[in-house]
């Protein structure tokens, strides 16, 4: 008689494990899937405050050789040639404007700023 009432003391025993773990399941998944997303918005913030680091050394880098090479006064030698206002052209502008009329072509502007790569196009 023992044997039969272990039986449903064991079948009890286990749909409870089983419940408890699906209850756990589905109450822990949320949040294991919301830790994963911290975790790679984590290393991403990481990614990016390491790259952000590397621009600033790269650019103290590039700061450190100028003044080694003494910017300042080598600007000031050659900026003469750049400024200008809305009364006065500046040289280089100028030095441009007789280059082109002498070889007789057309000039509508010039801009000075970052450069930009020039394309090379390929023949078929």
């Amino acid at each position: 008689m023992e044997h039969k009432k272990i039986q449903p003391l064991i079948t009890l025993s286990f749909v409870f494990i089983v419940a408890t773990a699906g209850v756990g399941y589905y109450l822990d998944l949320p949040l294991y899937k919301k830790l994963n997303e911290q975790n790679q918005e984590i290393s991403r913030l990481e990614k990016s405050n390491k790259l952000k680091d590397d621009y600033e050394q790269k650019i103290q880098e590039i700061n450190n050789k100028l003044k080694e090479i003494d910017w300042e006064t080598r600007k000031e030698k050659i900026e003469i040639n750049f400024d200008s206002s809305p009364f006065f052209l500046s040289r280089t502008e100028i030095f441009f404007k007789d280059l082109v009329l002498k070889s007789g072509m057309t000039f509508s502007s010039i801009n000075f700023g970052q450069s930009s790569p020039i394309g090379i196009k390929q023949q078929a």
